[in-house]
This record gives structure tokens, C-alpha cells and sequence, in this order.
């Protein structure tokens, strides 16, 4: 079950990073905040082809409330299509060392994936075989940003989000 959560974190953790590393880059209050824990909390199936991942995060944010209003995001297997993420909007709360976040991670297997054979995979597979592609639509201070992301090595982000230089790395997307 480690791997798994692992993963799942990983998930996250890669999605976060990305919409975090370009919201508004040109204000410093923004580019400060940063994602300071990650933690799987349940996972729920539904059915045999969804589940449901509740993460808690935590986030450091000296600025004001930022809005996630939409995000989406597909995850690929060498090159095939494995599943499907949605997360319902939440808010970042501003003015906080640790604004806690309860989200829950809608993940639906694409067609040729079953639970079993995915969560067998997980324990074995080479997370450099992963990349992802991502819609974010963003809100802070009333102004909408929509971040789209293709073909994002889940090996590199991991990497990004384990450093603490995360938000002054560049991304080649």
C-alpha cells in the first residue's frame, strides 16, 4: 500500500507543483508559496473502474487566497492513456504558515486498466514511465488563469517538489 500512496502523492504533488511553480511568477507574495505536506488520508473505490484518493495538504501562503476553481489531468503509461484525474475547487487560504486542504481526487481508469492490474502494477513499475498532461483554472485577486500542461515527466516533478527550490526551476513544457 506504500507504493500506492506514494504514487497517489505523487499524483498531487505534481499537479500542485505545476499550477504553483506559474501562478502569477511576476508577484513574490505568490511565488513564496509552497506546498509544505502531503498526506493520503482514504482511499475509496467506486466500482471496479474509480476510486477516490482524500489527500491533506498543507501549503505555506503569504499572500492572498488563492482559488483552485477547476483541475484535471490524465496520466499516461509509456504513452498510454492509464486514468483520469478530476479535483472539485478548493481554496488555499491566504495569510497562513499552514493553510490545511482536505481534497478528494476523482481518479477513473482508462479503458484497458483494471484496479487489480494497476495496483499490481504500482508496485513494480518505473515512475520515469509516467507522464501526465493538466488543465488548471486558477483564481487570485479576482483574476482567472488557465494553465495547461502536456507531456509532464512525473520523475522530473517528483524531483522539483522534493527540492526546495521548487518554485525557482524552470519547467520545459
Amino acid at each position: 500500500m506504500h507504493t500506492e500512496n506514494r504514487t497517489i502523492r505523487t499524483i498531487f504533488l505534481m499537479i500542485m507543483a505545476a499550477a504553483l511553480c506559474f501562478i502569477l511568477p511576476s508577484c513574490s507574495g505568490y511565488r513564496d508559496i509552497r506546498l509544505t505536506s502531503c498526506e493520503v488520508k482514504t482511499i475509496t473505490p467506486t466500482g471496479l473502474r474509480n476510486v477516490t484518493v482524500t489527500v491533506e495538504a498543507g501549503f505555506f501562503n503569504p499572500a492572498s487566497d488563492v482559488s483552485v476553481n477547476y483541475a484535471t489531468g490524465n496520466i499516461f503509461l509509456n504513452g498510454k492513456e492509464m486514468a483520469n484525474i478530476e479535483i472539485p475547487p478548493f481554496v488555499i487560504e491566504g495569510k497562513s504558515e499552514n493553510a490545511s486542504v482536505s481534497v478528494p481526487l476523482k481518479i477513473s481508469l482508462s479503458p484497458g486498466f483494471s484496479f487489480m492490474e494497476t495496483l499490481s502494477m504500482l508496485r513494480s513499475f518505473d515512475e520515469r514511465d509516467l507522464t501526465a498532461d493538466a488543465e488548471i483554472k486558477i483564481k487570485v485577486r479576482g483574476v482567472n488563469k488557465k494553465l495547461k500542461f502536456k507531456n509532464i515527466s512525473i520523475a522530473d516533478l517528483r524531483r522539483l517538489t522534493e527540492s526546495r527550490e521548487a518554485a525557482d526551476k524552470q519547467i520545459a513544457l
